[in-house]
């Protein structure tokens, strides 16, 4: 049996210069650390 892969693409407006998307990530990865995360952009206007 093979697994899936589980991913997670973020778009979000929370910016980069803070500590927001970090902790996103910390709290997604904490639930399931198999997940891949790609952020495609935190500059939603």
């Amino acid at each position: 049996m093979t697994s899936a892969i589980s991913l997670v693409t973020l778009v979000t407006d929370f910016g980069d210069v803070d500590y927001f998307v970090p902790s996103m990530k910390g709290v997604m990865l904490g639930i399931n650390s198999q997940i891949r995360i790609v952020d495609l952009t935190h500059r939603i206007p």
